[in-house]
């Protein structure tokens, strides 16, 4: 990883841990995860999201995205 990568990171750790009041937030931070490859969390966002949304109009689109990564998840424990 490069400095910026680094730095990118760092911050993007730090605003996680600032209060989240828009459920947006949340699948935000997933889609953020996921592309950084930290599927973990982008599972524990995107559930959040999912669990502060009563009716998302993305649903089936997030659940989609979850089991994905749970199938990911799996898959590098083996």
């Amino acid at each position: 990883m490069d400095g910026k990568t680094k730095e990118a990171k760092r911050l993007i750790l730090i605003a996680e841990r600032k209060s989240i009041e828009d459920p947006l937030v949340y699948k935000h931070f997933g889609m953020l995860y996921d592309k950084m490859n930290m599927p973990e969390r982008a599972l524990l966002h995107y559930q959040n999201y999912l669990n502060s949304v009563d009716e998302a109009p993305d649903r089936q689109r997030i659940l989609q995205e979850i089991s994905r990564l749970e199938k990911q998840t799996r898959e590098q424990v083996k």
